[in-house]
């Protein structure tokens, strides 16, 4: 199984629309979960035990009075060169892998941005999807969800 492990919190009053905010934890989310199960179809018994703890992260917080969203789960070493794969070519976006495309788009139409990466053996998806002025969102690395 997957476990979900979420810290969530939304301030009144935000101005991004009900619907684009749940794009947003939806198409992350869900990307999460498809990358949980493709690890779990590749990981059968000897190999189970040294394989990493399917666990999705899911984080909101309000700084400097922005919104932040971050989703973290376990990914296979290629997991970047897949998701611009599936941006390029029609034929695997419609399998899956545009959720990072969708939520890049949500973050620009409304002066957003958002970041993308592999840390060891984890994808991580920060948005920043409404800043006020022009504030740069320097993660923690370190950030665990426990």
């Amino acid at each position: 199984g997957v476990t979900l492990r979420m810290e969530i919190s939304l301030p009144e009053g935000l101005s991004l629309d009900e619907l684009s905010l749940a794009s947003v934890f939806f198409n992350l989310i869900d990307n999460a979960l498809h990358e949980c199960q493709a690890l779990a179809a590749q990981d059968n018994g000897a190999q189970a035990a040294a394989a990493p703890p399917l666990e999705i992260g899911v984080r909101s917080h309000i700084q400097a009075a922005q919104l932040f969203v971050e989703v973290s789960n376990p990914c296979r070493p290629d997991a970047i060169a897949r998701r611009d794969a599936a941006r390029r070519d029609a034929d695997v976006a419609r399998l899956h892998g545009l959720g990072t495309s969708i939520v890049d788009e949500i973050a620009r139409t409304h002066g957003g941005v958002t970041e993308h990466e592999r840390q060891g053996t984890r994808f991580v998806a920060r948005v920043n999807p409404e800043p006020m002025e022009f504030k740069i969102h320097q993660a923690d690395p370190s950030t665990t969800y426990r």
